[in-house]
């Protein structure tokens, strides 16, 4: 199965990017596998039965890597949200924050039924800008029976990539989706200085104003 490393191979070699011969012939071969501090989860959500929620995937990295992928494992009762074309292909609801992805596509796929596959890369070898905050946003739907509660979202067989094709592995994380019909936003004051804030398109915000934001994985609305 192809990786991220594997679109970066492929992207050098079409690119002439020097390379030694004996990656030429295969460069398809998996890199160099290095584990790694950095970083990447999931933010806690709340949803309502029947309903969708913006899941930020986030990444705290301190190396450069222009490409990533990462597998989430979804509970009975939570989906990726999706829609059929007219060819009858489902695309699910995922998409980059393009504030930290600048030159970069995503893929995604459900493979062996709950198994939800990311794969974000970029052609250019373009390194994803900033250290922390949100790299991709899915929208993930709780079932109209679903049970309220608390579900564990998995994430796993994460593989960041750099432009001259090592791989590094962080560590599987999980978080926690909540059920609940009560998800009205709420009014709250916070204090940017001991939470992470960012407004709807993924960007950090220091001095947050009246409006919407993400608090900690959460929507929250600021008077």
């Amino acid at each position: 199965m192809i990786n991220v490393s594997d679109v970066n191979a492929i992207v050098n070699v079409l690119a002439e990017v020097k390379t030694p011969a004996s990656a030429k012939k295969n460069f398809l071969a998996t890199a160099n596998e290095v584990t790694t501090n950095d970083k990447m989860y999931c933010s806690n959500i709340t949803v309502a039965p029947g309903e969708t929620a913006t899941l930020p995937v986030n990444l705290e990295n301190s190396g450069k890597y222009c490409s990533f992928q990462f597998d989430i494992l979804l509970p009975k009762g939570i989906t990726v949200d999706s829609t059929v074309n007219q060819n009858g292909k489902v695309r699910y609801s995922a998409s980059l924050v393009t504030s930290r992805c600048v030159d970069h596509s995503l893929t995604s796929n459900l493979i062996r039924g709950n198994r939800y596959r990311v794969i974000v890369f970029s052609l250019s070898n373009t390194d994803v800008e900033g250290v922390n905050g949100p790299v991709v946003n899915i929208k993930l739907k709780a079932e109209e029976d679903a049970a309220e509660g608390d579900y564990t979202l998995k994430m796993e067989r994460v593989v960041l990539a750099t432009a001259d094709e090592k791989e590094y592995y962080p560590a599987d994380s999980e978080s926690t989706v909540t059920v609940s019909a009560n998800t009205g936003v709420n009014s709250i004051s916070i204090d940017p200085s001991s939470v992470k804030v960012y407004d709807l398109q993924g960007r950090k915000v220091n001095k947050p104003t009246q409006g919407v934001y993400i608090v900690n994985g959460k929507k929250v609305v600021i008077k």
